[in-house]
């Protein structure tokens, strides 16, 4: 009996010691992700049938952010502009045409770490980061970091999309619950400004 004693005395404090904390090595790695910033950069889309094209039209550096806006033609139309806000902790949408989005919508955290999540209240919209994974476009073949995000449409309809983001470019593929893709088809970066 105290020989039984003795052991629980020397087993019960492993059983309610806690966890040792995940070695740092073995955390999930941000995945370094930069957006195109440069005046006059270009993608040009395949949205179904329709040809989508976005060009950086102005810059504007304020502390540590940097504001984007991006003009929109869908074919021969121009669409509304968007404004995309590059920030230390992610890239935002601000405003489509001059419609302020408030709060401005955070479509990639940073830093990105596989599994991260977050909600857009609005929308009751969730976004999760996924492993990256090869991606294919007519724009050619890409190490792309995949972003779920789930959210309630018109009718409170549960809908989803997948966004593939590649560093450097941005946006390379979205796919939606309803079989729409918008495809990468070229991508030409912008001059840096002289100094």
């Amino acid at each position: 009996m105290a020989r039984r004693i003795g052991l629980l005395v020397l087993i019960l404090p492993l059983a309610v010691a806690p966890a040792a904390p995940v070695p740092t090595h073995l955390m999930p790695k941000p995945v370094p992700m930069t957006f195109p910033t440069e005046v006059g950069t270009k993608w040009v889309y395949q949205k179904n049938e329709l040809i989508l094209t976005k060009t950086v039209t102005a810059v504007e550096v304020k502390e540590k952010t940097t504001i984007v806006r991006i003009g929109q033609a869908l074919g021969d139309a121009e669409t509304d502009p968007e404004t995309v806000e590059i920030r230390p902790d992610g890239w935002f949408w601000t405003h489509i045409g001059d419609a302020a989005i408030e709060p401005p919508l955070p479509f990639l955290k940073l830093p990105c770490r596989s599994g991260d999540v977050w909600a857009i209240p609005r929308d009751e919209a969730r976004r999760t980061i996924r492993e990256r994974e090869q991606v294919t476009v007519p724009a050619g073949t890409f190490e792309a970091l995949r972003v779920e995000c789930e959210y309630t449409g018109p009718g409170g309809i549960r809908r989803w999309s997948n966004h593939w983001y590649v560093d450097g470019l941005g946006e390379v593929k979205l796919a939606c619950w309803d079989g729409s893709e918008q495809l990468l088809k070229s991508f030409t970066r912008g001059k840096q400004p002289k100094k």
